[in-house]
């Protein structure tokens, strides 16, 4: 099976504490890249996070998001009494400095700033192991969904890359066939001129000149590499797997073999031809960048 490298994929989960969303989009790289967006109680199991990826991808850009609540509920939250009277003591220390500059300042510390402060709240709905589970379950779920989604949309590219080789192998049928008739043509061609400028020309020599014209302009083995690399890309999409490198290569090897063809044309319709083999490749390479 072929797999894309773009798509999205979210999830959503919760157990009796917290409640998780996490959402994962990829676009096509030639690396595995990943950027992770998280909150920071997560940040202890973000390599894990990053781990995880290879379990499932091999290459692509990757942005996964984690969101996180807690289920407030009734004595769910414990205040560090403690706390929050020291902080207290330094904040009336700190208006008191204000003050002394300016009498008429104003307290600049709020309640919701005390209760902020890292330690004064403590969550007990749940413990460290129940959050971890919550979170890697929903990351892997969420992946799995990601790998489903990539693999649809491979499919989609393998029925679209098939189409473009049948064009190409129509093409490359359509100009064998004018191959004989195009020979043809360029002899008359010549003889024609020949005739009408009254050339004195030796039967041997003008023979051994057609010849090499028309070696210059065969083309028999570029149009046989050519079907061969069709068959070729044709095998890889069939096997499938992790495959997007060598189609890539195997487009490089289409376009180099087009451009002779064209190079070596003297009849506008095989230079028409050639021009829609590179269209047609092209827009296969397009969609082979997005191939794991």
């Amino acid at each position: 099976m072929i797999h894309s490298m773009t798509g999205f994929a979210s999830v959503s989960n919760q157990n009796d504490a917290y409640i998780t969303e996490v959402n994962i989009k990829t676009v096509n790289s030639r690396f595995m890249e990943i950027s992770v967006r998280i909150p920071e109680i997560l940040r202890i199991y973000e390599m894990e996070i990053r781990n995880c990826f290879k379990d499932f991808f091999n290459r692509g850009k990757f942005e996964i998001s984690i969101s996180l609540k807690n289920k407030i509920t009734k004595n769910a939250l414990e205040v560090n009494n403690d706390l929050v009277e020291a902080l207290t003591a330094q904040v009336f220390e700190i208006n008191n400095a204000y003050r002394k500059k300016d009498p008429e300042a104003k307290c600049c510390f709020s309640a919701n700033d005390i209760l902020m402060y890292p330690g004064v709240i403590t969550d007990r709905t749940g413990g460290s192991d129940d959050l971890q589970e919550l979170i890697f379950n929903s990351v892997k779920e969420c992946m799995k969904k990601l790998n489903e989604s990539r693999a649809l949309e491979g499919e989609k590219i393998k029925d679209f890359l098939n189409g473009h080789l049948s064009a190409i192998e129509t093409l490359r049928k359509n100009i064998i066939d004018r191959m004989p008739e195009i020979v043809d043509w360029q002899k008359s061609k010549v003889s024609d001129f020949i005739k009408q400028h009254q050339v004195k020309v030796d039967d041997s020599l003008l023979e051994q000149e057609i010849i090499l014209l028309c070696q210059r302009m065969d083309i028999a083995e570029e149009l046989n590499r050519l079907s061969s690399h069709i068959e070729q890309a044709k095998h890889i999409l069939n096997q499938g797997g992790i495959c997007g490198k060598r189609l890539d290569f195997l487009m490089q090897e289409f376009n180099r073999e087009t451009n002779t063809i064209a190079s070596k044309s003297i009849n506008t319709e095989i230079t028409n031809s050639a021009i829609e083999l590179k269209v047609q490749i092209e827009q296969m390479r397009e969609q082979v960048q997005n191939i794991e």
